[in-house]
């Protein structure tokens, strides 16, 4: 990239005018039955487990009935007749479509079954399988892929007044077929409810046509109704690059490793959404400056010109992060100080500065036009919210809750290079090595057909990484200015993730005293709970009688610090076992957190000092 003003070959994000309704939906559930097997090696008792029965609703404009299945080629003989002959796409839901579909064998039906033929193989998120069968597009979906989390379906179902059945989910062998049909019917129908009032939600709001995913949904709605600014979205490899590198996670920290008496832990009311309705992020690349000065930034920083900056900083205060190898491989986002290579925000510079950091040696700039781009989109779905809200209608009220918070992330979307292979490789052949190039593909089979996808990933069509960039650093700034104001005042903060903090009480009295604190106003912190607290590590605590460590299930049993709990093999560790139909799933399967900070140094007192890096 040369120095001084250019602009870049970029295309206007467009709008999207038409809207499609989906006519023919399947939504289903299974159950299953388990015999020990030797085909997991590792801890644990692990069973095979096959189809017992499922139950499958097939649903069309003005039509619908139900059928049970004993076997997987049941189900397929029920689905071909309701698809017919080069018909509308029909889409198949589960609440769980890597058990599910690998218990009904789908990919070795497709790949056998005459009229079927595979398009798509679930490589990576979402989960999409893509077939035809007799002309006809059939989908195989994740309810999930709708889900800005993945609530419980015994949650999803009290709230659509379907509540689950009563009978113990761990041990079915013990109940009757005729019960664990019972059980089994009401979970598909909690799919299809859920489902028919997500397609109805779409239509009512005018929200255009349907797609398999949240994030993919929520760009089609924004392009269809919502673009108040033109966004460009340029194609300069080395730009994006550069973007990519500016762009990480929220702010996760232990500031205090051990026990605290009380705390109080406050969240953001819809952090991401509030930075999205508020403030100005990158809607233009504008041009770029080879080896900036530190008198240029600060030029466009009285300019109130956005920007990303890559080079060398003096940091003596915790306020830039970095992704770092910490121990032997393990690599983390940290917040150090020191002398260190980084890619920021102007907003991080500007933080910077305000702590007695600097410039020390820049070596790339790249600056943006900008403007308000998402206020129209936020506003109109805080708005549902709040009308579903005083309705009491929770599902309409968490699906106007995913609208605001997946759309960020689809403009960071980075997919894996990939294409299908032909060749002798077996299901064992997980990982090839490319002697030509020194690459490592990983290879995934399903069925008669290979996809090979490399460790590589490429950005998708609509991809404009430095506004999922401008946002999350959005987010780290006002946190650490929070932070800071907290200390000032006396306070102290013990932990922080990402939209969270947990502080003492003189901590949270400054934020009610300066206005931070509401419980409904977006951007602002509302208090969840207090009581004690744990720290063992990042994503790792005990707060007020409640676990809360990632990986660990909340139905996990600890000894010892050892946790046991159920795991499912997922589809893909099936295929990799050579095995393409049913599931493994092992009891008392044991993990064992390690407990060993890395984000800092621990001191005798519990207080954790930063990590310090001069390069």
């Amino acid at each position: 990239m040369e120095s001084g003003q250019r602009r870049y070959k970029a295309h206007m994000l467009s709008e999207i005018k038409s809207t499609t309704n989906v006519r023919r939906m399947v939504f289903l559930d299974t159950e299953t039955t388990g015999t020990p097997t030797d085909l997991w090696k590792g801890k644990g008792t692990p069973k095979l487990h096959l189809l017992r029965l499922g139950w499958a609703i097939f649903w069309k404009t003005g039509e619908e009935y139900s059928k049970e299945f004993k076997t997987p080629d049941q189900f397929f003989d029920d689905l071909e007749d309701f698809i017919g002959h080069r018909q509308k796409a029909v889409f198949v839901y589960s609440y769980n479509a890597s058990f599910d579909y690998q218990i009904l064998g789908v990919i070795k039906r497709i790949t056998e079954r005459e009229g079927w033929h595979l398009k798509r193989a679930p490589i990576d998120k979402p989960f999409i399988i893509e077939a035809t069968c007799n002309g006809s597009v059939v989908w195989f979906l994740d309810m999930g892929n709708h889900l800005g989390t993945r609530p419980k379906l015994a949650r999803i179902g009290e709230e659509l007044g379907l509540e689950k059945i009563d009978v113990d989910a761990s041990k079915l062998d013990q109940y009757s077929d005729e019960e664990v049909s019972t059980y089994c019917k009401r979970d598909a129908e909690i799919v299809r409810t859920w489902m028919l009032e997500w397609m109805n939600f779409l239509k009512d709001n005018d929200l255009g046509p349907y797609r398999p995913s949240i994030a993919a949904q929520c760009l089609t709605t924004f392009r269809h109704r919502f673009i108040d600014n033109p966004i460009y979205i340029h194609h300069h490899p080395e730009a994006s690059q550069i973007e990519r590198a500016s762009y990480k996670g929220g702010r996760n920290e232990a500031f205090f490793l051990g026990n605290i008496k009380h705390a109080y832990k406050l969240d953001v009311n819809s952090f991401h959404p509030y930075i999205m309705a508020e403030k100005e992020l990158p809607c233009r690349l504008a041009g770029g400056l080879v080896h900036p000065k530190a008198k240029s930034l600060s030029g466009l920083l009285d300019q109130g010109t956005l920007f990303l900056v890559q080079g060398k900083f003096f940091v003596p205060t915790p306020v830039i992060s970095v992704r770092r190898v910490v121990a032997p491989r393990i690599e983390r986002t940290i917040f150090p100080v020191g002398t260190f290579s980084a890619t920021i925000t102007s907003m991080e510079y500007a933080q910077l500065l305000s702590v007695g950091g600097s410039l020390v040696e820049g070596e790339m700039l790249l600056k943006y036009s900008s403007s308000i781009l998402f206020k129209s989109y936020i506003d109109y779905f805080y708005s549902l919210r709040l009308k579903y809200k005083s309705l009491d209608n929770k599902t309409l009220d968490t699906m106007s809750k995913y609208f605001m918070n997946s759309l960020e992330g689809k403009f960071a979307q980075h997919v894996p290079l990939s294409m299908e292979v032909t060749g002798p490789l077996s299901s064992e052949d997980i990982e090839v090595f490319d002697e030509s190039t020194g690459a490592t593909f990983s290879v995934k089979v399903f069925g008669d057909r290979k996809w090979m996808y490399t460790r590589t990933k490429r950005d998708s069509a609509n991809t404009f990484t430095a506004i999922s960039s401008f946002i999350r650093a959005y987010t780290r700034t006002i946190l650490y200015d929070d932070i800071r104001y907290i200390h000032s005042s006396g306070g102290e903060v013990y932990y922080v993730d990402t939209d969270s903090i947990f502080c003492d009480r003189v901590g949270y009295e400054a934020l009610c005293s300066a206005g931070r604190v509401s419980p409904s106003r977006l951007g602002a912190y509302k208090l969840e709970e207090e009581g004690p607290l744990t720290i063992h590590g990042a994503k790792d605590y005990l707060f007020n009688g409640h676990r809360a460590i990632k990986g660990i299930r909340e139905d996990a049993v600890e000894k010892d610090g050892v946790f046991k709990q159920v795991h499912f093999v997922r589809m893909t560790g099936m295929r990799a076992r050579g095995i393409d139909e049913g599931v493994i799933i092992v009891d008392n399967f044991e993990k064992r957190p390690t407990r060993k900070y890395h984000k800092g140094v621990r001191t005798a007192s519990g207080w954790v000092e930063p990590l310090i890096i001069n390069e």
